[in-house]
Parts: structure tokens; C-alpha cells; sequence
């Protein structure tokens, strides 16, 4: 995910593509399900480890590890259809 977010202002061409590509993405990260979509906005946004995740959400690592897997799956899914990366 960290490379979708990327900034370069060195090429204002890339960076309107890729602030419309960034759009696409967050749009399509509002269709996760909240109980997913937070955990993976932890995890992948924000770099929290999981143990850190875990004293924010008091869950399970096993439920959180398993919450990413979900999330990054359905994000995956909503892109393809989507087609936010073309």
C-alpha cells in the first residue's frame, strides 16, 4: 500500500495520476467492511505493530492477524473490480 501513497515532487504528471490513483484507493478501502477496514488502516497505514494494534482494539493477535488477511483480500477483490490501478 505504501507505494500507492507515494509523493514525488520532482514529476507534478506522476503526482496528478497518482493523487487520482490515491483517490480510486481510498475509495475503495470505504467499501471494506469497518471492523476490517480499521485493522488494516493500522496495520498498513498507519505501520502499528500487531501488539500495538492489540491495545488499541482489545483483541486477539490471532483475530487481528486474521482481520488484515481478510481486509487485504477484499481490498485486493474491490480494486480488480473496480480497476482502481489502470
Amino acid at each position: 500500500m505504501e507505494a500507492a501513497f507515494a509523493y514525488d515532487p520532482s514529476n507534478p504528471e506522476a503526482n496528478a495520476s497518482s493523487g487520482e490513483r490515491r483517490q480510486r484507493l481510498e475509495t475503495a478501502l470505504l467499501e471494506v467492511a469497518p471492523k476490517y477496514r480499521e485493522v488494516l488502516i493500522l496495520k498498513d497505514v498507519e505501520e502499528l505493530s500487531y501488539e500495538e494494534i492489540r491495545d488499541i482494539l482489545q483483541l486477539p493477535l490471532t483475530t487481528l492477524k486474521i482481520r488484515v488477511v481478510r481486509a487485504r483480500a477484499m481490498l485486493r477483490d474491490i480494486i480488480e473490480r473496480e480497476g482502481v490501478t489502470s
